[in-house]
């Protein structure tokens, strides 16, 4: 063997040691040719995009991309090895994947060029931005409920009072009217306003300052049952089969048993309102795993229903963002779950479809995570 050169052993143990070192490595790394066909993919890479290598290798990248990022793939690769200008290549920048399940979720990019045996590869490094996503949403909506609070407080304030004069003195009229007078209805009417404004008022306050939420272990799949119970009746009156499938054994969480049953209320609900000529929920509970998060309890709630338009789902979560007519709906209902699943240490996440439906999950951790 000539001096100098790295013998077969050799080259096999380094060959190792790289995909070792590709396979530990927290971000995604994928490598393709110059026609956009995957040459590589590592183990962060599978866990973000729920692929397995042999599954993607061989394949164009563009199949791990959402259909405005796709279009152009193609035209923007061609383009640069024509001209040489570059758009990404050397540059981070903030793009969107595309999951095996079909959800698209936001990543960082970086893009560098090298040769291999005289073959020219692009190298993309990948990072998942769900979490940071997630956290920095959460610092913008805290100090965002810091001036929603305070301005809340104050109208409570300056409403109650009256409100609660004109509710006092019409309940007071009514009774003054013989059941068959027709000023009693009318009377009966404010009385039913001010209710209706007590208790939007509140739904702002429960909204605007923090809740004191007390955690215990529980049993998640008794919550779901008791929404169950609650709703069956009339969503069969309105055509909504509500089906369960709730995993046998699931993981305890700690948990607040009163807001989470509020949660999936307001879930079961939201998608009933999504069917209104009828159609299926399913309620599901499971261990399922989250990107770089580990292992989650989650529960899922998946509707047959209209779906969400694209242009609505980043709003869905905000304070006051409703799609319901007026008088429908105050727009709060996902902004308060958001809060509560926030408090347990959780998150949400939605995937809809317009006209074939949307899913809801929820992502909590374990009890005995929690422990640890």
């Amino acid at each position: 063997m000539p001096a100098g050169k790295p013998g077969g052993q050799e080259i096999q143990r380094e060959e190792t040691r790289l995909h070792a070192v590709l396979d530990g490595m927290v971000d995604g790394l994928i490598t393709i040719d110059d026609k956009g066909v995957v040459q590589s993919f590592n183990k962060a890479a599978e866990r973000m995009f729920g692929y397995a290598g042999e599954e993607i290798l061989g394949k164009n990248v563009k199949f791990l991309m959402p259909g405005s990022y796709a279009r152009h793939h193609d035209e923007y690769l061609q383009h640069y090895l024509r001209t040489g200008e570059r758009r990404i290549i050397g540059i981070g920048r903030e793009v969107e994947g595309l999951r095996k399940d079909g959800t698209i979720f936001p990543i960082s990019l970086a893009v560098s060029e090298g040769f291999v045996e005289g073959k020219r590869i692009f190298i993309g490094n990948i990072r998942d931005l769900t979490l940071e996503r997630g956290l920095r949403e959460q610092l913008y909506q805290a100090e965002k409920f810091s001036s929603i609070g305070e301005l809340v407080a104050g109208i409570a304030h300056e409403i109650g009072g009256p409100l609660s004069v004109i509710s006092g003195n019409a309940e007071f009229l009514r009774e003054s009217f013989e059941a068959s007078d027709s000023r009693r209805k009318d009377v009966e009417g404010i009385v039913r306003e001010c209710d209706a404004v007590a208790q939007l008022m509140r739904r702002l306050l429960d909204f605007s300052r923090p809740g004191r939420v007390e955690l215990r272990p529980l049993d998640l799949n008794e919550g779901l049952r008791n929404v169950f119970s609650l709703v069956r009746k009339q969503f069969s009156k309105d055509k909504v089969e509500v089906k369960l499938d709730l995993q046998v054994g699931l993981p305890r969480i700690l948990g607040d048993s009163n807001h989470l049953e509020q949660v999936f209320m307001n879930m079961v609900i939201n998608a009933r309102n999504a069917m209104p000529k009828g159609g299926t929920l399913t309620i599901s509970s499971y261990v399922g795993s989250v990107d770089e998060a580990g292992r989650r309890v989650c529960v899922e709630f998946r509707d047959t229903g209209e779906g969400i338009p694209r242009e609505n789902l980043e709003r869905i979560f905000e304070p006051y963002f409703t799609t319901r007519r007026p008088g429908k709906g105050t727009g709060l209902g996902l902004a308060i779950c958001r809060r509560i699943i926030a408090d347990h240490r959780g998150f949400i996440r939605v995937y809809s479809q317009t006209g074939a439906g949307t899913t809801f999950t929820v992502y909590l951790r374990s009890a005995e995570e929690e422990a640890q």
